[in-house]
């Protein structure tokens, strides 16, 4: 009989033998313990499918802020290209009013004759008639707005000072 039969034999027997000496086996829990763990079992079941459920919960509240976050987000971005285009039309309209209005001062300033050095009297502070008188002496009839000096003279013992006529008809030049 080859080696390999010979040890399938062995086998064969030790099993025959150990069916004709049955041995009882021992529980190794007694049955109270075995209650009490699936007690604990189930415990600890009940308890995980609890906080399953409460996890569950506040991921869905999660999910609805997050909802709302991006609804209010998306309006927000809306508004915000809105006030830029608004902001570019204002600016815009800002420099377009800031060269209508410095257009409407260099206007204003036409009519302005800046006459500097004159020998003012000292007499009087009737200056208009001293400037009005200066203009006759052009043969022109000019109509005066007002007429007034410029700062003060730039040296004490000078007579000298700077006036500014404001002309009624100023003739301009298109």
């Amino acid at each position: 009989m080859p080696a390999h039969d010979r040890s399938y034999q062995m086998i064969q027997d030790s099993h025959i033998e150990r069916e004709d000496t049955e041995v009882p086996v021992k529980p190794l829990l007694d049955q109270g313990a075995v209650a009490s763990l699936k007690k604990d079992l189930e415990n600890v079941k009940r308890e995980l499918s609890q906080d399953l459920r409460s996890v569950q919960k506040d991921l869905a509240e999660i999910g609805d802020r997050v909802s709302t976050l991006e609804e209010n987000a998306s309006g927000t971005d809306e508004q915000l290209e809105i006030l830029q285009q608004e902001l570019i039309c204002l600016k815009e309209q800002h420099v377009d009013l800031q060269a209508h209005a410095e257009d409407l001062q260099n206007r204003l300033r036409r009519n302005n004759i800046h006459i500097r050095g004159v020998s003012t009297p000292t007499e009087g502070n009737d200056i208009g008639s001293y400037v009005k008188a200066l203009f006759t002496q052009t043969e022109a009839d000019v109509q005066l707005d007002r007429v007034h000096r410029v700062g003060l003279p730039r040296l004490p013992s000078s007579c000298l000072a700077d006036i500014l006529v404001c002309v009624h008809d100023f003739p301009v030049k298109e």
